[in-house]
């Protein structure tokens, strides 16, 4: 029987890409400034201050400036993300207002409200209004309609 040896490659990746992670109402692991905030036995909102990753159910959100949040997780209600934030959902949320970041959604997003920055979807969203730059990806789907445009990974301006 021979033995293979393969070359291990080190890519020094010691820092993990999310320091936060906030689980549902039940807990938080790194965290030093997100904070979740319970209003009641079931409902809770978080507040993202550094790089979070959220998983779970909450009711709003709120990404300070300059940080960084990925939800694959729920929010029944609204996220909103303020000047220089970035928010990637891969999960779902009923609204989402963008005040000058960057958002890009994955996942399903019921209303967006572009007021500024940039949102980009490849996923789908059921409503877009403001005046913000609105990116959709060909196969997304925004309104009931699926875009069409171009081939797969091409980027279009929303009409």
């Amino acid at each position: 029987m021979r033995t293979l040896f393969l070359p291990i490659l080190f890519l020094g990746l010691a820092q993990p890409v999310f320091a936060c992670e906030v689980n549902g109402q039940t807990s938080q692991s790194g965290c030093t400034m997100t904070e979740v905030i319970p209003r009641t036995d079931w409902t809770q909102d978080l507040i993202v201050r550094e790089p979070t990753l959220a998983v779970g159910i909450f009711d709003h959100v709120t990404l300070e400036p300059s940080t960084e949040l990925v939800l694959t997780g729920t929010v029944r209600w609204t996220v909103t993300v303020d000047d220089s934030s970035k928010l990637t959902v891969r999960g779902m949320a009923q609204e989402v207002v963008n005040q000058g970041g960057l958002v890009e959604v994955r996942g399903m997003v019921d209303r967006i409200q572009a007021l500024s920055g940039e949102t980009k979807i490849g996923g789908t969203v059921g409503r877009v209004t403001g005046p913000g730059t609105v990116l959709i990806k060909h196969g997304a789907v925004v309104s009931g309609k699926r875009e069409r445009r171009g081939a797969p990974g091409d980027w279009f301006t929303l009409n």
